[in-house]
């Protein structure tokens, strides 16, 4: 289905569904007082179905949990196209993951209401939504039966309706970062009730990381054997610059001007002879790529866009030097590993959405219309002209490469700088 279809879904038979179990809920409390207690979870459920870099920034949640709850047993509810990434990081047991394909209406109801079934059959005791007032995992929650519901509740914020159904109401801040947003869900879960709203309690700035996942041999060998199948040519000693174009169809807006991935792909392969441009992504993002690659007309530039798995992503960051990308997956993703990165902001904030890692650097024009997406518009903007990612120029993306690159240009190869 589509993302706008989707959307529609979840605001308009969302919020009526919404509405109506919040009456039930609230008829049943009349007859039958909730005592919400603090208690230690048994079967504990993570609700969050969309984006795969996002999935990233729960880990510092889910390492909270395992501290916390060592002997609860941890679920994991996602659209099936993320399963891959769930597996990869090891969030839930291969078993306990329930997926749900989202490819036409139908299967998706058909998949919502299997889910929910299996929920109820493994009596799951508290669930952890991870969605920004989205009424669809709110509903899963509710008729999944836990007795304990912990998520984002509106308060006096106008729209965002998702009903009264959760037991733990957690306020959301919009100045703090989304992963540690993410984790005040989980320590909602020994506040106390009485306290309103959910969590009153110290935040820190800038300390969460998260567990990188080392490459075997094994691992390093296969992805090394793709680049060689593309380039006889290169050589492991070769400096290698990840350029991941990301065609976002969620967010189109936050694309850096695949022009300008061009022009900063030759640029570095004319300054630095020795160095290799390798082009990632999905499937539906290999024509943007193929355009780079034939504009590009080196053979330095190799595409392996549609050829890697999640895991030989993280693979082939584990041996690459650089990554540049607009915010995105691909830029979560490199926090799984020790890769320098360059990431782009403007039409989101790094503020909130900042990859993971003390080895990535943010750039961003900082105009006064941005962020326009947020979760208060469901990350719908009005823009028609994303000047602030236009803003950012392949000078800027340069001067900070050639830092990370560490090796001098090579004098004799002139190449004028795009300011």
């Amino acid at each position: 289905m589509e993302i706008e279809y989707m959307r529609k879904i979840d605001k308009i038979v969302g919020v009526i569904t919404c509405f109506f179990l919040s009456i039930v809920h609230n008829t049943i409390k009349i007859f039958k007082t909730d005592n919400i207690k603090a208690h230690i979870p048994k079967k504990i459920l993570f609700l969050k179905i969309s984006e795969m870099g996002g999935l990233v920034l729960i880990l510092p949640a889910l390492e909270e949990v395992k501290k916390k709850y060592p002997n609860a047993k941890i679920y994991f509810i996602a659209f099936a196209h993320n399963k891959e990434m769930v597996e990869l990081l090891g969030i839930a047991n291969k078993e306990n993951i329930i997926n749900i394909r989202n490819d036409h209406f139908f299967v998706f109801v058909w998949d919502t209401i299997r889910a929910i079934i299996k929920i109820r059959k493994l009596n799951i005791d508290t669930t952890i939504d991870f969605e920004f007032f989205a009424r669809f995992t709110n509903i899963v929650s509710y008729i999944g039966g836990a007795k304990t519901r912990v998520g984002f509740f509106r308060f006096h914020s106008e729209g965002l309706y998702r009903g009264n159904l959760l037991t733990h109401n957690v306020q959301y801040n919009y100045y703090m970062h989304t992963a540690e947003a993410y984790l005040m869900l989980v320590k909602s879960l020994n506040a106390n009730l009485s306290d309103i709203p959910l969590v009153k309690q110290k935040w820190e700035h800038d300390n969460l990381q998260v567990k990188k996942i080392i490459s075997s041999k094994k691992d390093i060998d296969n992805i090394y054997s793709k680049i060689l199948s593309e380039n006889k040519n290169f050589d492991k000693k070769n400096k290698i610059v990840i350029i991941a174009p990301n065609s976002s169809k969620m967010l189109p807006l936050r694309k850096w001007p695949l022009n300008n991935y061009i022009l900063i792909s030759e640029m570095l392969l004319a300054k630095y002879p020795g160095l290799y441009i390798i082009l990632i992504g999905g499937n539906e993002d290999l024509d943007e790529s193929e355009e780079i690659q034939r504009k590009v007309n080196d053979k330095r530039c190799i595409l392996l866009t549609g050829k890697t798995s999640i895991r030989e992503i993280i693979d082939l960051y584990n041996i690459s030097d650089l990554l540049i990308t607009h915010d995105g997956g691909p830029a979560h993703f490199a926090s799984l590993t020790n890769i320098r990165s360059i990431t782009l902001f403007g039409t989101e904030t790094p503020l909130l959405w900042r990859p993971l890692s003390k080895n990535n650097i943010n750039i961003t024009a900082n105009f006064s219309c941005s962020p326009c997406v947020n979760i208060y518009n469901q990350r719908k903007s009005a823009c028609n002209n994303n000047k602030c990612m236009q803003a950012i120029t392949i000078k800027q993306v340069y001067e900070e490469a050639k830092k990370i690159l560490g090796f001098k240009e090579q004098k004799n190869n002139i190449y004028k700088i795009a300011s």
